[in-house]
């Protein structure tokens, strides 16, 4: 977190407000395409199915 919010406020302090939330609202976009490909129904079924196992002790 320390880390992003520097690299936006430099980004701000050179190229201007809009600029540093643009590259960020791109960064964050781009992360949306892989995480729904790891994270499946399938996949969320089975994570479903492990926290039964474990509360049923």
């Amino acid at each position: 977190m320390p880390v992003g919010a520097g690299a936006v406020g430099l980004l701000a302090e050179l190229f201007g407000m809009r600029a540093a939330l643009l590259v960020f609202a791109v960064a964050v976009l781009a992360t949306i395409p892989p995480f729904l490909r790891t994270v499946t129904p399938q996949v969320l079924a089975g994570v479903e199915a492990l926290g039964d196992v474990r509360t049923a002790r």
